[in-house]
């Protein structure tokens, strides 16, 4: 009956507790990443910042309830349980509502892909640089989740039909055809907008094209009036169409891709998330060599590099 103001028990209790939940989400993180093919450590590490805060959280209720069980036992432990149950469910319902709205997001996504075959896997593709990119360049938990998002859905404007022949055109895009193209990031933020959820990814998506010096589009913005998360995108944008073969060329090889950025950094791209990324760079090459395998490139039978016209 002493147990729960034994100073040693309790920090042996906490070190049980932090033990217990590191080892639940390694066993978790090893599943998942053998079944997407993902890197285990950096899932767990993933895991272990998503879910920081709620586990510092936990444990006090955990010892509350483990000290009423000493004391009082079953009876009354079970009772000061009741109130939890109708919190758990509500977390349920929270969880729930989270995921249908990522298989809406991975629908949407599939739906651009079937417009655009030269580029399927694409989005997906991004939202994994993106990750990344927007880990080395310090970004919280929370704020890397978001950008993901928006990455996903950077390209989702292309679903309407003005696009579609300008998608498939078998040649050079005409001055009027690549205006016409250039909407897409607007008509992106737009149908993002419509859902109340992803209203703080509209300004990400709507600037996704923006250059550091100005000469992007859709407003010509500058360096930091371009959202960080749009200066991430824009990163992992060019890393992609670099790095994955098209109709009318092969992929060129990692390192010309880094010496690319190199060269572009403080002109198209933001100077300091460069810097990051092409320190760590072997890592990044890693992500891009296991999401082109995963996600790879399925382009129409019979197009030729003679015929077909980067439209991304």
């Amino acid at each position: 009956m002493e147990w729960p103001d034994t100073p040693f028990a309790i920090l042996a209790f906490i070190l049980a507790v932090t033990t217990w939940m590191m080892a639940n989400k390694l066993a978790v993180s090893i599943v998942v990443s053998a079944v997407h093919a993902g890197n285990v450590r950096e899932h767990w590490l993933q895991s272990i910042r998503l879910s920081l805060i709620n586990d510092l959280l936990a444990i006090p209720l955990i010892f509350f309830f483990a000290a009423a069980y000493v004391r009082f036992g079953e009876v009354v432990s079970s009772a000061l349980a009741l109130p939890l149950i109708g919190v758990r469910q509500l977390y349920k319902t929270n969880i729930s509502l989270q995921r249908i709205n990522e298989e809406l997001l991975q629908l949407m996504v599939a739906t651009v892909d079937a417009q655009d075959p030269y580029t399927s896997g694409h989005s997906v593709r991004v939202s994994e640089y993106s990750r990344f990119i927007a880990r080395v360049a310090g970004l919280s938990g929370s704020e890397v989740n978001r950008v993901v998002q928006a990455a996903l859905l950077h390209d989702v404007g292309k679903i309407h039909s003005e696009f579609t022949p300008l998608l498939r055109k078998p040649g050079r895009l005409t001055t009027g055809e690549f205006e016409i193209m250039k909407t897409h990031s607007k008509k992106s933020a737009d149908l993002v907008e419509r859902v109340t959820h992803f209203a703080d990814l509209v300004p990400i998506v709507l600037s996704h094209h923006e250059a550091w010096d100005g000469s992007g589009y859709p407003d010509g913005k500058t360096a930091t009036e371009i959202p960080i998360g749009a200066r991430i995108i824009a990163l992992a944008d060019t890393i992609d169409a670099m790095s994955t073969s098209r109709p009318y060329r092969s992929s060129v090889p990692t390192r010309a891709v880094m010496q690319e950025i190199a060269e572009k950094m403080g002109t198209q791209f933001d100077p300091e998330i460069c810097r990051c990324v092409l320190v760590r760079w072997e890592e990044m090459e890693a992500i891009i060599h296991r999401s082109t395998e995963t996600y790879p490139v399925s382009n129409e039978a019979g197009v030729t590099p003679e015929t077909a016209q980067l439209v991304a």
